[in-house]
């Protein structure tokens, strides 16, 4: 009996151990070029906002300094309670040179899904990026992405995505995980392979999402409007049309969760969505991570009830947490994160435990999102 465990338990462990360095020698192949891109291309940049009023007009100035002029802004306000909209309309008359546009979802329609559709539907621009209303860009954030599209057989760029604030453990944590998904994201692109993007960085040619039936981005679902569109590009145009931007420069900062609590709420939205997974390397993926972490908590319990499993214990972890730091260290130097990498080990002992419930829970718990029950 306990020969077959271990059996399981090794053979899961290596499988997941191969797949992390995978992941690593890709991301060190990937190629950080970048062209000089004219002003030619038309560029809309949807923002689709609830209850932003924090965050929006950092947003938008952030955007107002962009060396690439060529661009309008379509923000799609979700019925915000707050003032995000009366702050918008005010950034709009009192900069009046900027192209921006600003609208509100009927009432019969609501979430972000349907405000990015309407978005979509606005733009004028060939290239369409999207953000999100909690986010700061650098000047060089549409000059850089957009400079992959004079390649005409690129269809969607992704970008990253990083923590503006990283002061508390709390933050730090969060820092660690969006770092790793957006590596892991970045990696399996350049493997073509995708499996992940995130929409606060995320840019593709109109054309496909003009040909695109709404029912494929399941509306329905609160989350997902990245992945979903990803999952149509590849179906459509090939692997080879999705790419990944490593520069630093094009990496966007966005907020931290302010509580555990909040924290748990977004990672259950976000795993509400699995049940939709089509991609089979996706899922075999998201399984191979869920398993890893599961396995790290059981090996705990044996090593309590049977000293026999202490070793096992130790090895298993130091093979896991020595492989997860060789990937997460080449992602922390690309981003500008190192100093994340001190709160490795503290982060990586919890992490098992987290993700082993947001996962579980994900498919059964109701949640609250942005003043939503879900």
């Amino acid at each position: 009996m306990i020969a077959a465990i271990s059996f399981i338990i090794w053979t899961i462990g290596f499988s997941y151990i191969f797949l992390i360095l995978r992941f690593h020698f890709s991301w060190m192949q990937m190629t950080d070029a970048k062209t000089i891109s004219d002003q030619k291309m038309m560029v809309s940049i949807v923002v689709a906002i609830r209850n932003e009023a924090l965050h929006i007009i950092s947003l938008l100035s952030s955007i107002q300094k962009q060396t690439y002029q060529n661009f309008e802004i379509i923000v799609i306000d979700d019925h915000s309670t707050d003032s995000s909209y009366r702050l918008v309309q005010e950034f709009q008359k009192t900069n009046p040179d900027l192209d921006l546009k600003l609208y509100q979802l009927t009432e019969s329609k609501f979430g972000k899904k349907e405000a990015l559709l309407k978005a979509y539907s606005l733009a004028k621009g060939d290239i369409i990026i999207c953000t999100d209303g909690d986010c700061i860009v650098s000047p060089e954030w549409i000059q850089i992405g957009i400079s992959f599209f004079e390649n005409k057989k690129v269809k969607m760029v992704c970008g990253g995505v990083k923590l503006e604030k990283t002061s508390t453990f709390l933050q730090q944590f969060q820092a660690m995980e969006l770092m790793s998904l957006i590596g892991c994201g970045g990696a399996s692109i350049c493997m073509n392979q995708a499996i992940m993007s995130n929409g606060a960085n995320l840019s593709f040619r109109k054309e496909l999402i003009e040909n695109t039936d709404r029912r494929v981005l399941q509306a329905n679902t609160p989350s997902g409007d990245d992945l979903f569109l990803m999952q149509q590009c590849k179906k459509q145009f090939g692997e080879e049309s999705i790419v990944f931007v490593k520069n630093k420069a094009h990496w966007v900062e966005t907020k931290a969760e302010e509580s555990w609590s909040h924290l748990i709420q977004q990672r259950l939205r976000w795993v509400s969505k699995s049940s939709f997974y089509k991609d089979r390397f996706l899922q075999l993926v998201s399984l191979l991570v869920l398993l890893v972490n599961l396995l790290s908590i059981l090996l705990l319990i044996l090593s309590i009830i049977d000293s026999y499993w202490i070793s096992q214990l130790l090895y298993f972890w130091l093979l896991k947490m020595g492989t997860d730091f060789l990937f997460l260290k080449s992602i922390a130097k690309d981003s500008g994160q190192k100093k994340l990498l001190r709160y490795f080990p503290v982060v990586s002992l919890i992490y098992p435990f987290f993700i082993g419930y947001t996962a579980i829970a994900g498919q059964f718990v109701h949640f609250k999102w942005k003043d939503r029950n879900y």
